[in-house]
């Protein structure tokens, strides 16, 4: 019988944490490894990945032989620390350590735990060696297996060091406040016998997209998926039925994301010749009652080296997430961003960083329609089951940091496979795919969102897109940007009718104009920022005890465009002055600069620039002041490289106001500088 050195104590979850754990950060020596990627001695430092749901995932790190009778890793820990506990997370066959020793000053090892490995009860544990009365002040650790006696691989996923010995047990990462409530298989509609997966729900809520798995083929190899769709009627999902072509072909065929108006869908692969590749991403959008022939939009440098990959186009077709292995990556599958360079080309995909990626499997990128919280799919950060779903937020304005990721909690995540999250705009549901027991191999589930996991709140901006000459429907481009910052957020084209839909955050002030073939856009404001003091209030005038929710909101903005034509005059908005004085404010670059770049590619246009205020003060002091606003434009004009003989600048003060002075809203309309080309 072995001498008892030390004090084991088998972990099962059912302690709190009080004790400071240092993770192991450096692999000094070992025996082998499974490869040098997937189970990889790297994958042995940090904290723990796989608790408490354990499991032999890639994030783990295991010998190259399931028989050896001696395999060995040597660990450093960032300090160095008189050590009273080692804690040894092993995720899937424990069992197998036979000695743990630790080194002295001298690097001499010490024995500190000794025993018989025989294989244990529970597919994982946590080993805590506890050592109550140890002196050595140490940073390094030897552990010992003897997988001949307890046949298979065992499993690593971390190692730990304390200088006391209080209990420990992993927690996984929860929001606050968070109610649990019960998920809602879809039901034979939308589930079969086979893999149904991959939802996507349109912005209005109303149309889903997913994929189905054919596993019955004639040469018992094919298993390509084909694109269903299915639509909510009187609160209830029609029967799904096959998209059909040129959207589902030979291949597997998915979407991977839908514009706001759900009249462009993202596909994932290129659609070369009748056919399609997994590499890169195509779009259709709707002509009638079809979908067009998905056009190829290229990604820069793209090289994957992984058999799956998923993507994602932001609403606001500015970014593409993407879900892959790469050279760079940190694991199996990293998380992924590029950026759109122009209309059909990705800028080269670069790696989110470790705040998100492991070394295990992270896979189905979705971006809420607020641009900043992100849900994934992870088997490397801790959880409940085989893979589950988590979200994170971008701390500033850059795709480099994010906050720590969220596990989304029962029932989004269960014992299982859980993954392939869609929301809505208005965020009151989302859809996951699950193997949890349901109809099929994978089913689709409905479930409510709850506040503490969804993103921040949105407003749906729709309307229609007319020629104000003769009223008609336009085909154009509705672009919109942040006023503070002059940039554009991204854009969409109208559909059938020229209607368009966009999804805005609030608590922004946007410009928002549409660009049509020989029409000119105005550019209109829309000012978020009192919905989120709405938001405030109402929550504020909410009792303690009641749930908070959230004000929903859609709003119409109709875009009226004048053709570029002689004699027709366009108001400049969102030009901004220094009260009751002609000096330009930076805000107003963004809105000049457009006629300046009309002005250059049209070198044969002679415009007249015209002020006007309200009919406030003297009428003298505002004449003048309506002629220096005008020339304060046309000098921003002439600054910019238009020949002075090009510009005209006139001030007509009060004389001409487009509606009644007697409100505040109206004097404002009536505040306005214009132009109209005199000549072509």
């Amino acid at each position: 019988m072995h001498k008892s050195i030390f004090i084991v104590l088998l972990i099962f979850f059912s302690y709190t944490s009080n004790a400071d754990i240092y993770w192991a950060n450096k692999v000094v020596d070992f025996s082998s490894q499974k490869s040098d990627l997937n189970w990889c001695v790297n994958n042995i430092l940090g904290k723990p990945n796989l608790f408490p749901q354990g499991g032999k995932c890639v994030s783990a790190w295991t010998s190259k032989g399931a028989k050896s009778k001696s395999e060995y890793i040597v660990i450093e820990f960032p300090n160095k620390i008189e050590i009273k506990q080692i804690l040894v997370f092993e995720s899937y066959n424990p069992g197998a350590i036979s000695t743990i020793q630790i080194y002295d000053g001298n690097d001499k090892a010490q024995i500190v735990y000794n025993t018989i490995p025989s294989p244990y009860k529970k597919s994982k544990r946590i080993l805590s060696i506890k050592l109550p009365n140890n002196k050595i002040v140490s940073n390094k650790v030897k552990i010992v297996l003897k997988n001949d006696v307890v046949w298979g691989h065992n499993y690593i996923d971390a190692v730990g060091i304390a200088d006391d010995d209080k209990d420990y047990s992993p927690k996984i990462n929860l929001p606050d406040n968070l109610e649990f409530k019960s998920s809602r298989n879809m039901g034979s509609n939308i589930n079969t016998e086979r893999s149904d997966r991959y939802p996507i729900v349109s912005a209005d809520g109303k149309t889903l997209f997913f994929t189905r798995t054919h596993y019955i083929s004639t040469n018992g190899k094919n298993k390509n998926t084909d694109i269903y769709v299915s639509y909510l009627k009187n609160n209830v999902w029609t029967i799904a039925k096959n998209i059909g072509k040129p959207l589902n072909n030979d291949k597997s065929n998915y979407v991977i994301s839908t514009s706001p108006d759900g009249n462009t869908v993202y596909l994932a692969g290129n659609y070369i010749k009748g056919s399609s590749n997994n590499k890169g991403i195509s779009y259709s959008y709707k002509k009638g009652k079809s979908w067009t022939y998905p056009q190829r939009m290229l990604i820069k440098n793209f090289e994957y080296t992984g058999k799956f990959i998923e993507y994602f186009v932001s609403a606001n077709r500015n970014i593409l997430l993407i879900a892959s292995k790469h050279k760079d990556s940190h694991g199996n599958k990293d998380l992924y961003y590029s950026t759109l360079l122009n209309d059909s080309v990705w800028s080269e995909p670069i790696n989110l960083g470790t705040d998100l990626n492991t070394t295990g499997i992270e896979s189905y990128p979705y971006l809420a329609s607020d641009n900043k919280t992100l849900y994934f799919t992870s088997d490397g950060h801790p959880g409940y089951g085989e893979a589950d779903i988590y979200f994170s937020k971008r701390i500033d304005t850059t795709w480099n940091n994010w906050t720590t990721p969220i596990n989304l909690g029962i029932p989004f995540n269960s014992l299982g496979w859980d993954g392939g999250i869609s929301i809505p705009y208005k965020a009151n549901k989302a859809y996951i795919v699950s193997n949890r027991s349901g109809l099929g191999r994978e089913d689709i589930f409905e479930i409510d969102l709850e506040n503490a996991i969804s993103p921040e709140d949105s407003i749906l901006l729709f309307g229609e897109v007319k020629s104000e000459l003769d009223n008609k429907d336009l085909f154009a481009e509705v672009i919109y940007s942040d006023l503070s910052t002059g940039k554009n957020i991204g854009s969409v084209f109208t559909s059938n009718g020229g209607k368009y839909e966009i999804i805005l955050n609030r608590g922004h002030k946007y410009s928002i104009r549409a660009e049509s073939s020989g029409h000119y856009g105005i550019n209109e404001t829309i000012d978020l920022r009192m919905y989120e003091q709405q938001q405030k209030l109402f929550l504020g005038n909410q009792s303690k005890n009641e749930k908070p929710n959230k004000i929903s909101s859609e709003i119409r903005k109709d875009l009226n465009l004048k053709p570029i034509k002689e004699n027709i005059t366009f108001r400049i908005n969102n030009i901004f002055f220094e009260t009751g004085k002609a000096e330009l404010l930076n805000e107003s670059s963004f809105e000049l600069n457009r006629i300046l770049s009309l002005l250059q590619e049209n070198e044969n246009f002679i415009i007249e620039i015209t002020g006007h205020t309200d009919n406030v003060g003297h009428p003298q002091k505002n004449l003048i002041l309506s002629i220096n606003r005008a020339n304060a434009v046309k000098e921003y004009f002439v600054n910019g490289g238009i020949q002075n003989n090009r510009i005209i600048a006139k001030g007509l003060g009060p004389e001409k106001p487009i509606v009644s002075n007697e409100s505040k809203n109206g004097r404002a309309l009536n505040r306005r500088v214009e132009f109209r080309i005199i000549e072509m």
